[in-house]
């Protein structure tokens, strides 16, 4: 209980008591500050030291962190799959690659752009004034892709109704909208297949009124300036008239057609291929092919495929700068200075101490090929920190790609099964046909050639123009064609007898393989996951401190809780004793007093 502070404790300190203190505040004060150097500062101290190494401690797996994360990108697969392409020649056709695409060369040279299918009507001069006149009412019908629309307009169907029509009745196959071009008649209609390629060819034809007749739907067409080769037969396709077979009426209000539906054709490393769109993404897995301009007659584009190292020598410089970081830390954390004894926060701390340990032992060591590091332009200088070559790590990364990533990463193998065939049937008198299945995909074979050449040159395009995304197809140094799986694919061909002799193959079903092996910074992950990692060392190091500090802070307030005890019983039985001492006082002056009056009496 507290009871105040003891201000003079006087223990007949003078002849008359009381006035001389001899047990005091201070001294009591004095008394506890002694109690807590030897008991209490020295649990400070500790904690302090504690929550040092706590915060160093933090810093120090920072630091490791920053150097897993440089070191765990170097163990992902997808860093050494990046390519880069470079192209020669007219540049009339562009390239883009995926990651993983095999490096190599491709020839393109372009013989015919894909394209939509679009027209146009004759100008107007509003494009929301009536379009008939003198017919109450027509139709006439647009085809597309084998299905037919009706586009119908009575006495008040403006060019703007139509172009609506357009567009609601054909499911966005066809896409049209009324143009201002200019001009004293400014408006036209101009309507267009929604895709390229020849299947997406926009047909006409008329349709017939109850009687019969398709004058009407003739007269509601020319009105949009669009004159058609005679035919009354409603499910006639329509032919457009040249311009030489107009007349000079005719002319003076034509439409025309801007541009024909047509199929990209291209040359594709010698083999010519034929696609409906100018971007085909199914000839090689992972290349996206964007055909721009036809090239003239000796113009073509070479593309270069080759391993983008770029990101792999920013990573592996990433990577030393971070372990020297890391390095240098370590040694002053550890450090110990024999002329002033000066030591660093985790001198004589094994698990700070075994950091440096564990990752050397995997810098400094070998694979199972007896590479090291220094194969590939690093090493350890004689103070400990990585120094880096880029003339050497340049060269292995341009000429020995497939060892540095087999020596720094979980690397992947494969092992690609093929077939080649023995020769297609030399037999000019009858087309070789049937239903060829590769890997599970159906291609119909219809061989015409009057050559054996010509035939495997058939068969090659038929099986390039299937779009068999994991095998290659080409022909070997006997000119016969050869299946390859890639990627460690499998490869199975399958057919009726006939046929597969008559091309030169068998029945097969071969099964590819993919092997990995672990890396260099494989290894060196595993050992960092062993000091930071869930179950770490430097994690259970951390558990330890906080911990430790947890009863370092508890004996603290236990220790300090005690000493405050006794300084308070203490202080309450220095008053105790003072309130006796001061009533013995009283009395004893008044004994005093007693008897200096009764000596003066006498």
């Amino acid at each position: 209980m507290a009871v105040g502070s003891v201000t003079a404790l006087g223990v007949f300190g003078k002849t008359n008591g009381g006035s001389s203190s001899v047990l005091t505040q201070d001294l009591i004060d004095s008394l506890k500050e002694v109690d807590e150097k030897a008991s209490v500062t020295p649990i400070t101290n500790k904690i302090t030291t504690n929550q040092t190494k706590q915060t160093d401690l933090t810093a120090l797996t920072t630091l490791l962190s920053a150097f897993k994360t440089n070191v765990s990108s170097l163990t992902d697969s997808s860093s050494y799959m990046t390519k880069k392409v470079s192209s020669t020649g007219s540049n009339n056709a562009s390239i883009s690659v995926d990651n993983g695409v095999n490096v190599g060369d491709i020839s393109i040279k372009v013989n015919q752009l894909a394209a939509k299918d679009s027209y146009q009507s004759k100008t107007f001069s509003m494009s929301n004034a009536p379009v008939l006149s003198g017919t109450t009412s027509a139709s006439f019908k647009l085809s597309i892709d084998g299905k037919d629309y009706q586009i119908e307009a009575d006495n008040s169907t403006s060019l703007d109704d139509i172009a609506a029509q357009i567009n609601d009745q054909t499911d966005g196959k066809i896409n049209a909208k009324v143009l201002n071009v200019g001009g004293e008649n400014p408006y036209r209609l101009v309507f267009s297949s929604s895709e390229t390629g020849s299947a997406n060819k926009i047909n006409f034809s008329y349709t017939a009124d109850e009687s019969g007749s398709t004058e009407a739907s003739k007269n509601l067409l020319n009105a949009l300036g669009f004159y058609f080769e005679d035919s009354s037969d409603a499910n006639a396709t329509l032919t457009l008239k040249t311009e030489d077979k107009l007349t000079e009426a005719e002319k003076a209000s034509a439409g025309s057609q801007l541009q024909k539906a047509a199929d990209a054709n291209f040359i594709y490393n010698g083999i010519e291929i034929t696609r409906n769109t100018n971007k085909v993404t199914d000839l090689q897995l992972g290349v996206t092919i964007n055909l721009s301009k036809v090239d003239k007659e000796d113009e073509y584009t070479n593309f270069n495929i080759t391993q983008d190292t770029t990101a792999i020598t920013k990573s592996i410089q990433e990577m030393v700068n971070s372990y020297n970081t890391l390095i240098n830390n370590l040694e002053v954390a550890t450090s110990y200075n024999s002329e002033t004894g000066a030591t660093g926060t985790f001198q004589g701390v094994s698990e700070i101490i075994n950091i440096k340990t564990s990752i050397n032992k995997i810098i400094n060591g070998v694979d199972s090929n007896g590479k090291s590091l220094q194969d590939f332009g690093l090493s350890l200088s004689q103070d400990g920190l990585l120094t880096l070559d880029s003339v050497t790590l340049k060269d292995k990364l341009e000429n020995d790609f497939d060892n540095f990533q087999g020596f720094f990463s979980t690397a992947t193998s494969y092992t690609n099964v093929s077939t080649s065939s023995t020769g297609i049937k030399d037999d000019a008198t009858s087309p070789i046909t049937g239903t060829l299945k590769i890997n599970d995909k159906e291609i119909e074979i219809n061989l015409t050639g009057t050559t054996k050449q010509e035939r495997t040159k058939e068969l090659l395009k038929a099986i390039t123009n299937a779009g068999i995304t994991d095998i290659s197809a080409s022909l070997n140094t006997d000119g016969n064609l050869t299946l390859k799986g890639l990627g460690g694919s499998n490869l199975k061909v399958e057919g009726s007898d006939e046929l597969l002799s008559n091309l030169g193959f068998t029945k097969v079903d071969l099964k590819g393989e993919t092997n990995t092996s672990t890396g260099f910074f494989e290894k060196l992950k595993d050992t960092l996951n062993n000091l930071v990692g869930k179950d770490g060392s430097l994690t259970n190091y951390e558990a330890s401190l906080v911990s430790q500090n947890e009863k370092l802070t508890s004996e603290k307030e236990k220790t300090q809780k005690t000493i405050d005890s006794k300084y308070e019983r203490m202080q309450t039985q220095f008053a105790q004793y003072e309130v006796i001492l001061n009533k013995l006082n009283t009395q004893l002056s008044t004994i005093t007093t007693m008897i200096e009056q009764a000596s003066n009496s006498n």
